[in-house]
């Protein structure tokens, strides 16, 4: 005869569910640092041109070993230019 749950696995499943409910409406750290494929889909660029531009120095980063990072003060600055360069632009 199979064991009929009793109220507390049952509870206990209900606090589970209802727990991770709140934490997906509960706000999320930021990250100290961004993958090249973050701040791409962030700022609408294609990862290449990101992935060179900070190769040659052109953007802000940081290197990590192999890996190449973002801070959340490299990316204001990336988009800072961008919109710097956009308004040039216009007025060629």
């Amino acid at each position: 005869m199979p064991k009929k749950p009793d109220k507390i696995d049952e509870l206990v499943k209900e606090i589970r569910r209802l727990s991770s409910k709140v934490d997906a409406l509960l706000p999320q750290p930021e990250k100290s640092f961004y993958t090249i494929k973050d701040v791409a889909r962030m700022l609408s660029l294609p990862e290449t041109w990101l992935a060179q531009k900070a190769r040659e120095g052109k953007i802000p980063s940081t290197e990590f070993g192999f890996y190449r990072r973002f801070s959340k003060a490299d990316i204001e600055a990336i988009n800072k230019g961008l919109k710097l360069e956009d308004e040039r632009n216009k007025g060629e």
